[in-house]
């Protein structure tokens, strides 16, 4: 049975590409949930990465600047779903109660500055953890 979260937060290193594609996703599939996402690791703020943008042609990204979790740890998440166990999840668990914290369904690999190809495959794996989570969309999913 699907899990049914009202408020999503999708967590990885530096928000710059897997969390803030699992947003968008969210975003544009799940019209009745509301997303976010944040980095355990964020230093700077600055723009999701250009090929994550670049999946994202109807410009879901486009206004995206990376944040920490430390800045929305008093969100009111029912959900807060880390990308990849051994670099998110001891350090999500310092900021949210345990509750709220788990795996999106697998470890996430990053694709921080390969080529296009290796975000789009991240992107394929993280729409499908997503669907596996909350069940089918009710969009079709980016072709990007």
């Amino acid at each position: 049975m699907p899990d049914s979260p009202s408020n999503i937060l999708f967590v990885c290193t530096g928000n710059t590409c897997r969390s803030a594609m699992a947003e968008a996703f969210v975003r544009q599939q799940y019209p009745g949930i509301s997303a976010d996402s944040a980095g355990a690791s964020w230093y700077q703020a600055q723009r999701a990465h250009g090929h994550a943008r670049t999946l994202f042609p109807a410009g879901e990204l486009e206004t995206h600047q990376t944040k920490g979790i430390e800045s929305v740890k008093d969100e009111p998440y029912d959900r807060v779903w880390y990308l990849h166990t051994a670099q998110h999840r001891s350090r999500t668990l310092e900021v949210f109660a345990e509750n709220l914290v788990d795996s999106i369904g697998a470890d996430v690999e990053d694709p921080y500055d390969g080529p296009l190809e290796d975000y789009r495959e991240c992107l394929e794996e993280i729409t499908r953890l997503i669907i596996g989570r909350l069940g089918p969309p009710s969009a079709p999913a980016p072709t990007g």
